[in-house]
């Protein structure tokens, strides 16, 4: 799991570099700082009252994915592909028992995946 104390210096950071360019929105902030490889629009113009309607939908009690195979769940599942988690859709592709470590894991899930084999 990534240091959540890593939140608040880079909120403080990207406040302080807005609020030198108060006319931009964050998403134009965010675009000009990271200057990607291609064009994103979506971010680029989105207006801030949008930005802050779609947070504040996103910060409503969240329902996190769970595998359908090894049941991981609280955060600790990650996205989910054909409803199944990157190690267990790992597993049943490759033939082997797939571990990503950065998706932490009970000794159950763990055992639920390794029976998919």
């Amino acid at each position: 799991m990534r240091d959540p104390d890593r939140i608040d210096p880079l909120l403080a950071k990207l406040g302080e570099a807005w609020k030198r360019h108060p006319d931009l929105r964050l998403g134009q902030l965010l675009v000009a700082l990271v200057k990607p490889s291609e064009a994103c629009p979506e971010v680029f113009y989105i207006e801030d009252d949008e930005l802050l309607k779609r947070l504040s939908k996103r910060l409503l009690p969240m329902e996190y994915n769970v595998c359908k195979t090894c049941r991981a769940s609280d955060g600790r599942c990650g996205m989910l592909i054909d409803g199944e988690c990157l190690n267990c859709h790992k597993t049943r592709e490759t033939g082997e028992v797939q571990i990503d470590m950065s998706l932490p894991r009970t000794s159950e899930e763990l055992k639920r995946t390794m029976e998919i084999l």
